[in-house]
C-alpha cells in the first residue's frame, strides 16, 4: 500500500507552474487577439500542468533571459502603432461629444446623411425598450479593452488593419447603454 503523501506533488510545484504561464503570457503579449497566440497558450498550458516544472536555478535564469530578449525583440522591431477610434453615430443635442470631437463640416454631413436614411418620422419612439433616442455617446469613440496596454487618444493603437465586416471589427461598444 502506498501513502497518500506520495503522490502530492513537490512543494512549490504550483507557483512554478504560474510562473512558466506567466512568462508564456509574456512571450505572446497582451491583449491575446489571435487565434496563433490563443493556440500557443493553450499548448504551453497542457505542457505545464501536465507535467512538471524544473526547480533548478539555471534553467529558469535562462528561461528569463530568454523572455526578456523575445519580449525586447517584439519592443524593438514593432511596427508603428495606428491609432483607431471606434465610434457610432447618432445625432446628439446641441454640443454632444460627436458634434465637439468631430469637424463641424464633417458633423453636418453625417447628420444629413442619418436624417436620410433615418428621418426623423420612422425613428422609435424616445422612451422605448431599446431605442437609442436619450442614449447617445458619453465621448467621441468608445472603451476598447486592447487599449489598456497601449495608451490612445482614440480608442486604442494597433499595429495592423484588418477586417473585412462589422463582426471582425469587433464593435460590441454598440450594445453600451449610457
Amino acid at each position: 500500500m502506498t501513502l497518500m503523501r506520495d503522490h502530492l506533488p513537490p512543494a512549490g510545484a504550483a507557483w512554478r507552474k504560474f510562473a512558466v504561464l506567466v512568462l508564456a503570457v509574456a512571450v505572446v503579449g497582451l491583449p491575446v487577439n489571435h487565434i496563433g497566440g490563443y493556440a500557443l497558450l493553450l499548448f504551453i498550458a497542457v505542457l505545464i500542468f501536465s507535467g512538471e516544472v524544473t526547480a533548478h536555478a539555471r534553467a529558469w535564469l535562462a528561461a528569463v533571459i530568454i523572455v526578456a530578449f523575445v519580449v525586447g525583440g517584439q519592443w524593438f522591431f514593432a511596427p508603428p502603432r495606428i491609432d483607431e477610434g471606434h465610434n457610432v453615430f447618432l445625432p446628439d443635442t446641441v454640443g454632444g461629444a460627436l458634434q465637439r470631437a468631430l469637424p463641424a463640416d464633417v458633423y453636418h454631413h453625417m447628420v444629413k446623411e442619418f436624417d436620410m436614411f433615418y428621418p426623423p418620422a420612422v425613428r422609435c419612439k424616445s422612451g422605448s425598450v431599446g431605442c437609442w433616442q436619450e442614449s447617445y455617446p458619453a465621448q467621441a469613440f468608445a472603451f476598447s479593452a486592447d487599449g489598456i496596454f497601449h495608451k490612445s487618444d482614440l480608442s486604442r493603437a494597433v499595429t495592423s488593419l484588418d477586417f473585412s465586416d462589422p463582426v471582425w471589427l469587433r464593435l460590441g461598444f454598440v450594445n453600451d447603454m449610457h
